[in-house]
């Protein structure tokens, strides 16, 4: 693993200068694409297979709970979505067409980002 490590270091991301989320540390990383590449396994197929089997979250070096959002932070993000939902009616999604879902979603966050600055556009 050293070598393989050694190689592939200088090109893996390192948090930038404007913070945000610190990248997986690339021994995680570099056995999940072994995984991946052993078992045939696509992105979304990997994180189940890892949430789902606690050998190959053992091999990869994950352990169960790393990667939770804090409540904080989700608090924050739930709240704009349940007020857009309930404020233009959609407690409940359904299937509608990709098209026709996203050109809905895009217009109910338009709506939602002028709700949130109105009193701005007031002034």
């Amino acid at each position: 693993w050293c070598r393989l490590l050694a190689l592939i270091e200088p090109h893996y991301p390192k948090v930038g200068p404007k913070g945000g989320r610190p990248p997986m540390p690339l021994e995680v990383m570099l056995r999940v694409y072994f995984l991946q590449n052993w078992y045939a396994l696509s992105d979304p197929m990997a994180e189940d297979t890892l949430y789902d089997s606690e050998a190959m979250r053992r091999f990869a070096g994950i352990e169960p709970g790393d990667d939770r959002i804090p409540a904080m932070v989700r608090a924050k993000l739930e709240h704009p979505f349940r007020i857009i939902k309930r404020q233009f009616g959609h407690v409940k999604t359904r299937y509608r067409g990709l098209a026709r879902n996203r050109a809905q979603i895009f217009t109910l966050f338009a709506l939602g980002n002028l709700f949130l600055v109105r009193r701005r556009l007031m002034a």
